[in-house]
């Protein structure tokens, strides 16, 4: 966006200044007849480059997902193969790729239409000052030589114009990564720091959790944990897989906060030390 399409918009809009100057300067009354086209070319091209935005954003949103899922699905073939999943994540697979292919689909309808789009509405506003601007002449209230310049001046100037709805297009995909991009740098961080934190110094600890519960959005993991461990001690968490045994443990370093209940680092709540301290806890 930023080496070809802005700096190529940049070019041709003074290029068109220019020729609009020429024009005005040549034929002050026929070019406003000309330029009446100009807004409402411009209308349609905005409405194609929101469309390709929203629909870029959508194909990079689904890009990721896709990748995401492969990357889970890769790393996990083990288990893939040992519950006889493979027709069903082939499956999952094939949907995700249907979807990025109608939203590339979807963005290329819109990209192939703008430039004909242009191409017509250029056409006419040429049509126009050719058959108004010819009987003119015929009249004599311009000469053969101004009305051609003066159309030379509106050729050059259709071109640019065409070359801006395609650079439109191309900054609207730029855009959308850009909104992605923004949104995980201005994402505030749900883990708050307290004004005044204790610090935890490195080094073994003992932790207790006192009644806590943890949920993702609404989806409740662990209830009512009440657990003491003391310094140096080892305790080993079993259970079946997905039973909230790494999401006990991701509560200790503040990866997460406890919906209910409290968790104490030698009696110091996690939430009241400081953050880069709960993370080098070596319980």
């Amino acid at each position: 966006m930023f080496t070809s399409a802005i700096t190529g918009s940049i070019q041709h809009f003074f290029t068109i200044i220019g020729l609009v100057s020429v024009t005005f300067f040549m034929i002050p009354k026929l070019a406003v007849y000309a330029f009446v086209v100009i807004p409402v070319a411009g209308i349609p091209i905005f409405q194609f480059g929101r469309k390709i935005r929203r629909v870029r954003r959508g194909t990079q949103e689904a890009v990721a997902d896709i990748n995401s899922f492969l990357h889970e699905t890769l790393t996990g073939n083990k288990i893939v193969k040992a519950f006889g999943m493979e027709a069903h994540e082939k499956k999952r697979f094939a949907k995700k790729s249907r979807k990025i292919f109608k939203l590339e689909m979807s963005e290329t309808k819109v990209k192939v239409l703008s430039s004909p789009l242009m191409e017509f509405l250029g056409g006419l506003g040429i049509a126009f000052i050719i058959w108004y601007g010819g009987h003119q002449v015929i009249r004599g209230t311009y000469t053969f030589g101004t009305f051609m310049s003066f159309l030379l001046a509106v050729g050059l100037m259709y071109e640019p114009l065409k070359k801006l709805s395609k650079l439109n297009n191309a900054v609207q995909r730029g855009m959308a990564a850009a909104d992605r991009i923004f949104d995980i740098l201005e994402r505030k961080s749900d883990i708050i720091e307290a004004r005044a934190p204790v610090p935890i110094p490195a080094g073994t600890h003992r932790i207790s959790f006192e009644d806590v519960s943890f949920q993702y959005d609404q989806t409740p993991v662990l209830q009512n944990i009440n657990l003491e461990v003391a310094a140096g001690e080892i305790v080993a968490l079993v259970g079946m897989s997905g039973g909230g045994k790494t999401s006990l443990v991701n509560l200790i370093p503040r990866f997460y906060d406890a919906t209910r209940g409290r968790i104490l680092i030698d009696g110091i709540d996690v939430r009241q030390g400081t953050v880069e301290g709960c993370s080098h806890i070596d319980p």
